[in-house]
């Protein structure tokens, strides 16, 4: 996924994969995109033979590894005013929303 690699996240990450499959699923059936992330994890999690927290953790690996080397001028380009170094990296909600919402916005 192009705004992933862009954005800086690893595709040797097993949370780059999920977040793939996140942003699949919620773009699939819009109804998941509130409210309804653990859902999407258990359905992330049962196609992988793993547990919900596995995926929780991963995705937020990623996001966190991220937020390490990627430049916030590159963040913000991408997220806006939403990323701030004073807040630190999103929560796993937070950072899939925001992909969301880029994707939804740019691909119309």
């Amino acid at each position: 996924m192009k705004l992933m690699n862009n954005v800086g996240i690893s595709a040797n990450l097993k949370g780059y994969e999920y977040i793939c499959e996140y942003l699949l699923y919620v773009h699939t059936y819009p109804v998941l995109r509130y409210g309804h992330a653990l859902d999407v994890y258990n359905m992330i999690a049962e196609a992988h033979a793993v547990s919900c927290e596995s995926v929780s953790r991963a995705i937020r690996t990623a996001i966190e590894k991220t937020w390490l080397v990627c430049d916030m001028k590159i963040l913000r380009k991408y997220f806006g005013n939403t990323v701030s170094i004073m807040k630190g990296r999103p929560s796993n909600t937070e950072f899939l929303g925001m992909m969301l919402e880029y994707l939804e916005v740019y691909s119309e």
